[in-house]
């Protein structure tokens, strides 16, 4: 993570994203699979199907999650992605969300 904010691996690294510029030497950002606008993932997919950089906000989703929650899904959501900053701040990444992330992410926006 960097500075705490959570961001997909496996597509490029939005300009959105805190401290963008010191992606310039992770080799993932000079492959060709993972350097593209979707990279490895298909329009749509779903945020569920993308593999996000590993932080506080997917411990404590995972921990929910596992431990048989009765959150709704727009409170796991919210939990998982609310370090997603490039998502609901700038909009980066919206291409691979289906249409539960579309609704999942209103209600992110309302608690932030």
């Amino acid at each position: 993570a960097v500075v705490g904010d959570t961001f997909p691996l496996g597509c490029a690294f939005d300009e959105s994203i805190v401290h963008h510029k010191h992606f310039k030497d992770n080799p993932d950002s000079k492959n060709p699979a993972y350097s593209t606008k979707n990279g490895i993932y298909s329009e749509e997919c779903g945020l569920d199907n993308v593999m996000i950089s590993w932080g506080h906000d997917d411990y404590m989703y995972l921990v929910a999650k596992e431990n048989g929650s009765t959150l709704p899904s727009a409170g796991l959501f919210i939990i998982r992605y609310h370090s997603f900053y490039a998502l609901h701040r700038s909009g980066a990444y919206k291409h691979l969300m289906n249409e539960e992330d579309v609704e999942n992410l209103k209600w992110l926006k309302i608690f932030k």
